[in-house]
């Protein structure tokens, strides 16, 4: 019943697009000529035609071919007779829309358009015979060259004639007509695009000695002409210009005619204007009221260049724009003057030979105005307001409407004062928001007041949107050129100057993701908008928008302009590709695409052997004409019995020898389905993709599955449903892999009806393998889920598990652990050891990425830091190419600064922490906190005296991340971890390579304490002592007595000490712990030096000081005397303890490390 409706909804949709193409048909567009001349070096045809039609001209084969969407008249006949030189005969196509004339030479193409006329060049040609003497030929007319600029009140258009001459100005209505006494070809295609809106559209012709220029003019204009030396100035006065004259009877102003979906544009260059170089001609401003054909002279301020636009060599294929009928809706007639088509066709190239090479200039500015002034255009009326976004640095920008909402895009980041905004456009604006799309680049909307649309200026680096009412549209419309033969194969170009980064993007309200082009090149956008089968670019005021229908869309902007492609080729009109397809098939085998049941040969009574050996017997006897077509048929016999490598092989020498049968639909499309049978998805996908193979069901439906295979099934998923009938002629064994990948696609994209059939149409237990078993079994379990029968869903997949599809069966169980933790039937344990069994079940491909991501994920949960890290960094090496791997480096950055910036392995073992960082070394930030990342380990690692893999921390980072100052103050730190260590000479080699100078005094005299005490750690006490002598610090005092104490110089530490034990205290106050500790150890060394006298008066000095402390009975040990002549041994053995209890220069440094961070020494 289903598909009944299905049927009868087909067949009435199909109804109604026949009748709508009758009715688009009712009018079809007629050629009225086809005219051709042989010239000095080329020869041209002209297509003349009543209304614009869509073509394609190239060069294929040694053949020039034509298409046309209308028909091709019966006087094409005579081009031969016309280009004998050039051409041999004419073949046209049964439904007379192309034209195959073979070439007798190798020519180049060149192909533009004048009107609605296709003009064809072969260039390369010979010269024509001179003339004889007798008779003298006409010097071919001069190109003259002719440039615009839009001035406050007025349009000025200037012939660039290089001598004076004699010209005349009359009127008929809103048409002006310029003629000149002297032929010659007006380069007037160089300015159309710069005329504004309400005026028509300039044309020339030559008119047997004299030249002629016409022109459209807006209601109530006014022309005048003067010259300036030789050149011919034409100025038209706007009604808002300084003096209106009413126009008499004067039509409405013509409507700019909407640019039309194009498959390739007309040919041109993007602007490049040339440095401004004044003209030297006296001049002065024409006088008041200078009558049509008055004179007068240019102003050298006026005199500034203008822009050329030439034509291309190459292919062109344009559908250009025109009116309903001959005449437009301003009234003018627009029929093509047959003169001047004959002109073309007979006077040589159209514009002057070269000139694509000529120095481009343009008359953009008035006098003292520049061409991005800080002023708003004039606006129809109404409040306008202005926005500013201000840069400290170029930036491109977007403008454009989407959803109700009006969007300005920049490709740099800030935060946008919203509220200044709101002030701003108060009245116009009446909501205004920042949304964020990513790191760099910025996104405004905005709603504004109904009519209200922007223009676009620039002052320095501030861009301004005004807002007034007017119709949304750019300055420059961006030329949009469709390219069916680039580099980088079908494409759509933007000639483009100064384009932005391009700025992916998805509709916080459609959902969908586009792109956005910005540019700094000012008011330069796109008009009308453009629609092709993959892409549609929409109006823009600023920049340009890509709005992808396909998944195989890529923009890419660069110097040279911005290209959008796709993935196997850009698809640019369904039309342009049935017509390559039609030229490109051949004849008797080249006409199939896929004929798999007759390929296979079943009804031959032989046996396989016999028709194979019959077929290579085939090849070998062949004439070399033959050849390819014999191997084709090979080819298809392998493929078609399941020998895809034995079929790539004879393809592949098919592509060697009988390289004109690449391009044909049967080759591309034979070879694209034998790479799919061999998993060749990416090469399936190019040769699938190719134009003449746009219109092929079967073409579309393999190329939809190579496309699911490589990740994006849920895309693909309509157009394998849509071509899924092509199955049901398919024998089992290629019938069945399709329909498997077909019902993939149809699950992921929850198409549950189209996936329970294309899964009827796998099963055929006949044919079924038991690979093909598991495969049904999981494609079962994912449907179940995916209707939330969650139980079936789990025991279809235990049915994958035990086949004999290694791949299914990895595939169904990771499906069925994670919906059995979903459901909470086992614990993240339990899933994290089940996936972890699957590491190695299934390598490579979508699995193995998603399972370790998965496990990464978990870990990360668990707080398995380690674990995580290592999974994630397997993820990104094996799968670097992969799209979004990137996200799983920066992931794994998160991770590394949650452990060692926001103190997560502070909860670890200190040596788990320093192995985990050495591990990932790699992750450590650049600069500053990278820096604090470092300081912090290592002052945890000194903190529990793992000084060794503290001092390896520190030696990396001054070896690797630090300069100047810095380097100096970690290298103090280094040092002291290896006097602590009792390493001094790795000390001192640590103060050598870390100097500079100068230092802030702290820091320098921290440094030379460290010196001095790994000098006199490595027995050089003079030294240490020596750069000690000037230091009076108590530091210095301290490090003093600590080198003579342990150097046993009692004497020496005696007199240090001395400087750090204050005078007694007075009263019943006792002395302070730390100077108790000091007055001890002066004692010790007083003792162990014999000075019993200096002990005994320190006794009497200090000892009623101690009284009620703990430190009085060490302090009388040390001082006590001896009776004389005995020796108190127990004395003694105190004494010795005493002096072992020396608290030294780095106990103190010790004491500080434990109380405070080592970074906090300095």
């Amino acid at each position: 019943m289903i598909r009944d409706v299905r049927s009868l909804g087909l067949t009435l949709l199909l109804a109604l697009v026949c009748a709508a193409t009758l009715l688009t048909r009712a009018a079809p567009a007629w050629a009225a000529e086809v005219s051709a001349a042989a010239h000095d070096g080329y020869g041209r045809m002209v297509f003349r035609w009543d209304d614009p039609v869509r073509y394609t001209v190239e060069i294929r084969n040694g053949n020039l071919v034509a298409a046309f969407d209308a028909p091709i008249p019966n006087s094409v006949a005579s081009v031969p007779g016309r280009l004998p030189a050039y051409v041999d005969t004419v073949r046209v196509s049964p439904d007379r829309r192309t034209v195959t004339l073979p070439l007798k030479g190798d020519f180049t193409l060149n192909v533009f358009t004048l009107n609605s006329s296709v003009v064809v060049d072969l260039r390369g040609g010979p010269d024509l015979d001179p003339t004889p003497a007798a008779t003298a030929t006409p010097a071919a007319p001069e190109s003259i060259r002719v440039r615009t600029g839009s001035h406050d009140g007025y349009q000025r258009i200037v012939f660039d004639w290089p001598r004076p001459v004699d010209h005349t100005l009359s009127r008929d209505g809103r048409t002006v007509t310029l003629r000149f006494d002297r032929p010659a070809r007006l380069g007037v295609d160089a300015i159309q695009g710069d005329l504004p809106a309400g005026f028509g559209t300039l044309t020339s012709r030559i008119d047997g000695d004299t030249s002629v220029a016409a022109l459209t003019i807006p209601p109530g204009a006014e022309p005048r002409v003067f010259t300036s030396g030789p050149k011919v100035v034409l100025d038209v006065t706007t009604p808002s210009g300084p003096e209106p004259r009413p126009a008499a009877q004067a039509p409405e102003p013509p409507q700019r005619p909407a640019e039309p979906e194009q498959t390739a544009e007309a040919p041109g260059a993007p602007e490049s204007p040339a440095p401004s170089v004044p003209d030297t001609a006296e001049a002065t401003p024409p006088a008041e009221g200078a009558g049509d054909g008055g004179t007068g002279t240019l102003t050298p301020e006026e005199s500034v260049p203008d822009p050329f636009i030439g034509p291309t060599d190459g292919e062109v294929s344009i559908l250009q724009p025109g009116p309903e009928d001959a005449s437009g809706a301003d009234g003018v007639d627009r029929t093509p003057n047959p003169a001047a088509m004959d002109a073309v066709a007979e006077g040589g190239p159209a514009l002057a030979p070269g000139a694509e090479d000529a120095a481009a200039d343009r008359l953009t500015q008035g006098p003292g105005g520049g061409d991005e002034a800080a002023s708003p255009r004039g606006s129809g009326g109404g409040q306008v307001v202005s926005l500013g976004f201000s840069w400290d640095q170029p930036t491109a920008a977007a403008v454009f409407r989407r959803a109700g909402y009006l969007w300005v895009v920049f490709d740099r980041f800030q935060e946008v004062d919203l509220g200044l905004l709101r002030r701003l456009g108060v009245g116009v604006v009446r909501s205004v928001e920042q949304v964020r799309i990513g790191p760099n680049s910025t996104l405004v909307r905005m709603t504004t007041a109904p009519g209200y649309n922007p223009s676009l200026r620039r002052d320095g680096l501030l861009w301004v949107v005004d807002l007034m009412q007017q119709p949304m549209r750019p300055e420059h419309p961006i030329n949009v050129q469709p390219q069916v033969r680039s580099p980088v194969g079908p494409r759509l170009l933007l000639p483009v100057i100064e384009g932005g980064r391009v700025v992916p993007v998805r509709d916080p309200e459609l959902g969908d993701q586009f792109f956005v082009l910005p540019l700094i090149q000012l008011g330069h956008g796109v008009f009308p908008e453009r629609t092709f089968p993959e892409v549609t670019l929409p109006v823009t005021a600023q920049g340009a928008v890509v709005i992808p229908r396909s998944d195989r869309i890529e923009v890419r902007s660069s110097r040279s302009g911005a290209e959008i492609t796709a993935d196997g080729g850009l698809t640019l009109s369904p039309e342009d590709n049935r017509l390559q397809t039609l030229a490109t098939l051949g004849e008797g085998a080249l006409q199939e695409v896929f004929d798999i049941p007759g390929w296979r040969r079943e009804d031959d009574a032989t046996s396989f052997d016999d028709v194979r050996k019959d077929l290579q017997y085939a090849v070998a006897m062949a004439p070399a004409s033959r050849r390819g077509p014999a191997r084709l048929e090979l080819a298809r016999f392998y493929f078609a019995n399941g020998y895809a490598p034995e079929a790539l092989g004879v393809l592949r020498a098919i592509a060697e020898e009988q390289v004109e049968m690449v391009g044909t639909p049967a080759f591309r499309a034979l070879r694209g389905a034998t790479q799919f049978l061999m998993h060749r998805d990416r090469e399936a996908v190019d040769d699938l993709s190719h134009p003449s193979l746009v219109d092929v069901d079967e073409a579309a439906f393999w190329r939809a599955a190579a496309q699911s295979r490589l990740g994006q099934a849920g895309l693909q998923a309509a157009i394998l449903e849509a071509s899924g009938g092509v199955l049901e002629n398919y024998p089992p064994d290629v019938r069945i892999p399709l329909a498997l990948v077909a019902a993939d696609a149809a699950i992921k994209a929850g198409d549950d009806l189209a996936a329970n059939t294309f899964l009827e149409s796998a099963r055929d237990p006949e044919f079924n393998t038991t690979h093909d078993e598991a495969a049904i079994h999981y494609l079962e379990g994912n449907l179940f889920a995916s209707a939330g029968a969650f139980e079936a869903a789990i025991a279809a997949w235990k049915e994958a598990e035990i086949g004999q599809s290694r791949r299914h069966a990895a595939l169904a169980t990771k499906a069925r652990l994670d919906m059995e933790h979903r459901l909470d039937l086992i614990g993240t344990d339990e899933l994290i050891a089940g996936l972890e069994g699957l590491r190695f079940a299934w390598r490579g491909g979508d699995f193995e990425y998603d399972l370790l991501r998965e496990l990464g994920d978990l870990y990360l949960d668990e707080d398995r830091y380690g674990d995580a890290l290592r999974t994630l960094r397997l993820a990104a090496s094996y799968f670097e190419d992969r799209p979004g791997s990137e996200e799983l480096t920066e992931r794994m950055r998160t991770v590394f600064d949650t452990l060692f910036l926001d103190g997560a392995a502070n909860d670890m073992p200190p040596l788990t922490a320093i192995a985990l960082f050495d591990e990932f070394r790699e992750l450590t930030p650049t600069g500053n906190r990278g820096d604090e990342m470092i300081r912090r380990l290592a002052d945890r690692l000194v903190s529990v005296d793992l000084l060794d893999p503290a001092a390896a921390l520190l030696e990396r980072q001054i070896r690797y991340r630090l300069r100047g100052l810095d380097r100096t103050r970690v290298g103090a730190r280094l040092a002291l971890v290896y006097l602590l260590n009792r390493q001094p000479s790795n000390a001192l080699d640590a103060l050598d390579k870390t100097r500079f100078a100068p230092l802030p005094e702290t820091l320098e005299r921290q440094r030379r304490h460290l010196r001095a005490r790994a000098l006199a750690d490595t027995d050089n006490v003079p030294a240490a002592i020596s750069l000690l002598e000037n230091d009076s610090s108590e530091d210095a005092r301290v490090l003093r007595a600590d080198i003579h104490w342990r150097d046993q110089n009692w004497a020496e530490a005696a007199r240090a000490l001395a400087e750090l034990v204050p005078p007694p205290p007075s009263g019943d106050e006792t002395l302070a712990e730390k100077d108790a500790f000091r007055l001890i150890d002066w004692a010790t060394a007083l003792t162990l030096a014999g000075d019993e006298t200096g002990a005994s008066l320190l006794r009497q000095r200090y000892l009623d000081a101690l009284d009620g402390t703990p430190f009085r009975d060490a302090f009388d040990l040390v001082t006590a005397t001896p009776e004389a002549g005995l020796i108190d041994i127990a004395s003694v053995g105190g004494k010795i303890r005493q002096a072992e209890k020396f608290r030294s220069y780095l106990t103190a440094y010790r004491d500080r490390l434990r109380e405070d961070r080592l970074s906090a020494i300095n």
